[in-house]
């Protein structure tokens, strides 16, 4: 079993970063800028918090079933921590991919929560720019199911024979 693990801090860097890059692009409207950069203020923590969730949440049900593992809780419900890292277990069957393959993994989906997070906040707060980065969003999410395919347990057997 292979783990990808996200940290916080580094997402959340990120998304400040594209954040930033977003707001120089409309340099001529600074309460405009704002609105794209108040993103990681105390106050928005908590629906950035549910986006990062949600994102990773559709990276393993995408990846499924090589994310198919025994689940640790009982009950699912609406009430969930902030961890410091987010991980996501995986498991190969029958031949483990190589390092390379587990580094393109982790890029996209850790570019995939960082999108996912911006293309949500611009919805809200700079509607006519979510397009863009709706886009950029869905040609991540279909980077990582050709990786998938390529992975599937059904297709690594043919591939050996």
């Amino acid at each position: 079993m292979e783990r990808l693990i996200f940290d916080r801090p580094q997402l959340l860097y990120s998304i400040a970063n594209l954040a930033h890059i977003q707001a120089e692009q409309l340099e001529e409207d600074p309460r405009r800028q704002r609105l794209v950069t108040d993103l990681l203020e105390d106050g928005n923590h908590d629906r950035v918090d549910f986006t990062i969730w949600m994102a990773l949440d559709d990276c393993v049900e995408t990846l499924y079933p090589l994310t198919a593992s025994l689940p640790r809780f009982r009950s699912i419900t609406d009430r969930r921590t902030t961890p410091a890292r987010y991980v996501i277990e995986l498991l190969w069957s029958p031949v483990s991919p190589s390092k390379t393959t587990l580094r393109m993994l982790h890029t996209i989906i850790h570019e995939y929560i960082v999108v996912t997070v911006l293309a949500d906040w611009m919805r809200v707060r700079a509607e006519e720019l979510a397009p863009a980065w709706d886009n950029r969003r869905t040609a991540l999410m279909q980077r990582l199911r050709s990786i998938k395919t390529r992975l599937s347990p059904t297709r690594r057997r043919l591939d050996i024979l």
